[in-house]
């Protein structure tokens, strides 16, 4: 699948997170992802579940996240990293996945601005702030509403310590629920089951 939204998950990332979430393709199944920015991983997991619905929450502060200092002109051309007209900004993403009607984008901090959601989930996209105590009060939240046939996703787990807050959520995960994180080669995306 071909995704041109900008971003930083690069395409061997989107790949796992399409096919971990292409089983959660049906009517009715709900996605929630929480750190949306431009909306690249939102696009992969839409066209995932066309027959479902996706959440994207995200604050959307409408900062540039252009990081030229950070990546070659290659680098940022081969894994299609933001560019300088790159904007965190909601109209930025919306026109990004504007060919997705199954996303609806809420503008807000997660879990307070979703304090009063009641509907269980089907899949859970942790790519937020990366430490803690942010990433661990929305997996506190958002653990008990996903299905028992769920999963949880998250981007960004590294062998060294890059993260170290989402290595501690992993091992938090893996004791919560009593099962082992699936990793894939070369890429940082990992998943867990719920049930």
């Amino acid at each position: 699948m071909i995704n041109t939204v900008p971003g930083w998950i690069q395409e061997r990332e989107l790949d796992a997170l399409h096919s971990l979430c292409l089983p959660y393709n049906y009517i009715g199944s709900i996605g929630v992802e929480i750190g949306s920015a431009h909306g690249r991983s939102s696009y992969t997991i839409a066209k995932a579940i066309p027959l479902g619905s996706l959440f994207c929450i995200d604050m959307w502060r409408g900062e540039p996240t252009y990081e030229g200092e950070k990546y070659t002109n290659e680098e940022r051309t081969q894994h299609n990293y933001p560019g300088t007209e790159c904007y965190n900004t909601l109209e930025f993403f919306k026109e990004n996945i504007r060919d997705c009607p199954n996303i609806t984008p809420i503008r807000g901090l997660s879990p307070k601005i979703v304090s009063d959601w009641t509907d269980p989930i089907d899949l859970f996209f942790l790519d937020a702030s990366h430490s803690n105590p942010w990433d661990r009060d929305n997996i506190d939240f958002w653990v008990p509403k996903i299905k028992p046939s769920g999963i949880i996703i998250g981007h960004d787990l590294y062998d060294n310590d890059y993260f170290p807050d989402i290595r501690e959520n992993v091992r938090y995960l893996e004791g919560r629920l009593n099962q082992t994180v699936l990793t894939f080669p070369g890429a940082s995306v990992w998943a867990i089951n719920v049930g």
